[in-house]
């Protein structure tokens, strides 16, 4: 239910009853007997169908962890997604950061480095659409992704490698394409912690402008970013300074 149960909402599907077979040659199977509304057609039930095998029989795939996540869109089935909420570790987009502006590239480097400040990593993914349910969390909807040729893994990895501070370790950022949609996931794995925090280069200042002067600590909460106050910075500091002089004092 923990995969299956977001997507099967999302579709007003009800479970009335789950049955475990075990192997007699065929191999173990899983029987789920589900209602739904009468608005759904056949040919929906049937696709709906193939989404829960594909969710059941991959654990790897699961959509409960951002390698999970990844592991779904690479096999093409974003439509597995669906019900999923934004989360601690995931963010979506329905369209690209479009990098026009400093601003749009300052915007996905922020999403980055939040994500590596986090102990869980987090992911990224491009082309997905989300609603606001009645408790005010982001519910992924669609999977209409966005147009062919209009992802470009070059330019967001180049956007990564000159705005987040240390360099995020096993960043992977890939497209892929599903009838003629394309999506672009970049998953930050869990980081060490000797390289935290994660900067990011510049702060915004005006409109679509960014100080090269200035520099972002973000962090995600729930699924909401934040930045690190200048209060919260400085005490940081300062317990580092404190910890080196007694390292000197000790000599430890």
């Amino acid at each position: 239910m923990e995969s299956i149960g977001p997507l099967l909402r999302a579709n007003k599907g009800v479970l009335r009853k789950i049955d475990c077979h075990e192997d007699r040659g065929e191999g173990p199977y899983v029987c789920l007997k589900v209602s739904f509304p009468l608005d759904r057609t056949v040919g929906q039930i049937v696709a709906l169908s193939f989404l829960f095998d594909s969710l059941i029989a991959n654990e790897e795939g699961a959509p409960t962890s951002p390698a999970g996540v990844l592991a779904l869109m690479a096999s093409k089935i974003p439509e597995a997604l669906l019900g999923q909420p934004e989360s601690q570790w995931l963010e979506v987009k329905q369209k690209g950061y479009g990098f026009e502006n400093d601003r749009q590239k300052h915007e996905f480097a922020l999403d980055l480095a939040a994500f590596a400040n986090c102990d869980s990593g987090g992911i990224i993914v491009v082309g997905l659409s989300t609603s606001r349910d009645a408790s005010g969390q982001d519910i992924i909807t669609a999977a209409n992704g966005c147009s062919p040729g209009s992802l470009n893994v070059d330019s967001y990895a180049e956007v990564a490698k000159h705005r987040v501070v240390p360099p995020i370790e096993g960043l992977d950022i890939r497209v892929i394409s599903s009838n003629d949609r394309s999506f672009l996931m970049a998953l930050v794995p869990p980081q060490p912690q000797q390289f935290r925090p994660f900067l990011v280069r510049g702060g915004v200042i005006s409109g679509d402008r960014v100080s090269g002067a200035a520099f972002t600590i973000p962090q995600r909460v729930g699924s909401e970013k934040w930045n690190v106050s200048a209060e919260a910075v400085h005490s940081q500091l300062v317990a580092a300074r404190i910890a080196l002089s007694r390292a000197d004092t000790t000599g430890r």
